[in-house]
């Protein structure tokens, strides 16, 4: 077997070139000086043939999140000190070199140092263009990525399709160590994904119905696996995107009825979807799913993954996008979140200004309104809630509760105002029963916390 080992960077050098078959005897085998050769070429400029190699193996950049030059200067003075003069053609400059880097850089835009977004997806784009042509036809390539920005993903989709490559398998792995500084940071991954990928044969099109049914069915039979690693927030949602790629690869394109085309971001969305069925599935059973709408799904799923944390903008709006949501909406006066600069933070029913019920109200708006009437001893009005609502003879209403108290840590408000409420299921269920005024009632008062 032969194998290329591109480095983190992408860019700058090709590393273990070891031509030939046997690849583990030989990499056991200690080697001297020269016995295998550094290659300081800008990609997509590589020496070697097309289809040369059966695997390469890859960790590409990861947009701005590391500035990999500027973290390789302490290693890279260290080592110029002491085997520079064994390669001085790779350590003629003080410090590594950095103008070809595959990454994004935020530097002033007068910069040299500066690299745009654009530039970096394009020389990104190279890279795979040239990685796809070093690997035989029945190689493999496997590449490891992370990112919380989905449009990073849908990138990485948009750029392995262009560069002819089918993600075939993947699987998350736990990469960060515990304690870290980010850790007390909102949506941060604690793992990576490793997307094996071969290249793309005969395809066809699908369409839009069974792609969603190819993908529920997909991602639930890996989640289950996913769900021994113990995964959560972010990186739930993150371990299902392998998957997710897995599926987009068996077509060539994927159409509605219509015949238009359906784009990577839409794609990507059905991706949350699915995960958000399957995580909204295992915590409150089938049946209850199926009575639960929207809102209180979000709600939820929003619990579930991140519980009491700010998250950025952009996983706020993909999860309201899996919901058919809108976050604007949901930011109003007395809505479920509310916006803190950049993030945006759900809140409990203590939290909400005012809750406003509607003729047909949310289950999860009941439910908040439901624990501050309880709480404050409002008896009446809480029996004319469950009972005009229907909530509180409905099951689904109180898997809901269950669910929601489950999630939550010990000794926060919300979740001392829901086991009163759920403690008292029996009692309310009956009091709610013998009490069904017309939905309008409803309207005719908001809770306050």
């Amino acid at each position: 077997m032969s194998a290329v080992e591109f480095r983190e960077s992408l860019t700058q050098d090709v590393t273990a070139h070891v031509p030939g078959r046997g690849i583990s005897k030989r990499l056991s085998t200690p080697r001297g000086p020269g016995s295998h050769s550094l290659h300081p070429l800008p990609l997509p400029s590589t020496p070697f043939a097309d289809g040369e190699f059966d695997a390469v193996i890859i960790d590409p950049p990861y947009y701005d999140a590391f500035q990999y030059g500027d973290l390789s200067d302490f290693f890279y003075v260290w080592l110029k000190r002491s085997i520079g003069h064994l390669y001085p053609e790779l350590f003629a400059t003080a410090l590594t070199p950095k103008r070809a880097e595959v990454i994004q850089n935020r530097a002033q835009r007068d910069s040299a140092e500066y690299i745009s977004r654009d530039e970096f997806e394009a020389r990104l784009q190279r890279a795979l263009d040239e990685v796809a042509r070093v690997v035989a036809d029945d190689g493999i390539v496997s590449l490891v990525f992370a990112h919380t920005d989905n449009a990073a993903w849908e990138h990485l989709l948009r750029a392995l399709r262009r560069a002819g490559l089918k993600v075939t398998t993947s699987w998350p792995m736990q990469s960060e160590r515990a304690g870290r500084t980010t850790d007390n940071v909102g949506s941060v991954l604690a793992s990576s994904v490793v997307l094996v990928c071969r290249k793309v044969g005969d395809a066809t099109d699908g369409f839009y119905d069974d792609v969603v049914r190819d993908l529920d069915a997909r991602i639930a039979e890996r989640l289950a696996v996913f769900d021994d690693m113990k995964l959560s927030g972010a990186d739930y949602f993150v371990s299902a995107i392998g998957p997710a790629f897995e599926v987009f690869a068996r077509y060539s394109r994927v159409l509605r009825l219509s015949g238009d085309e359906v784009g990577v971001d839409e794609l990507m969305v059905l991706a949350r979807q699915a995960v958000a069925r399957h995580a909204t599935r295992s915590l409150t059973g089938g049946e209850s799913l199926e009575r639960l709408d929207s809102r209180a799904l979000f709600y939820l799923t929003w619990r579930w993954a991140y519980d009491g944390l700010a998250i950025p903008a952009d996983d706020a709006y993909m999860l309201c996008r899996a919901f058919d949501l809108h976050l604007d909406a949901l930011t109003v006066r007395g809505g479920l979140i509310r916006k803190s600069g950049s993030d945006y933070k759900l809140l409990g029913p203590h939290e909400r200004r005012s809750i406003t019920l509607g003729q047909r109200p949310s289950w999860v708006d009941v439910m908040h309104s439901a624990c501050l009437l309880y709480d404050e001893g409002r008896r009446q009005e809480l029996d004319a809630l469950l009972g005009a609502s229907g909530a509180g003879t409905e099951p689904a209403f109180w898997a809901l509760v269950t669910a929601v108290t489950q999630l939550l840590p010990e000794g926060s408000r919300e979740r001392t105002l829901l086991l009163g409420l759920g403690g008292n299921r029996d009692d309310l269920a009956e009091r709610a029963a013998k009490y069904s005024p017309d939905f309008e009632e409803l309207t005719l008062f908001g809770t306050q916390p």
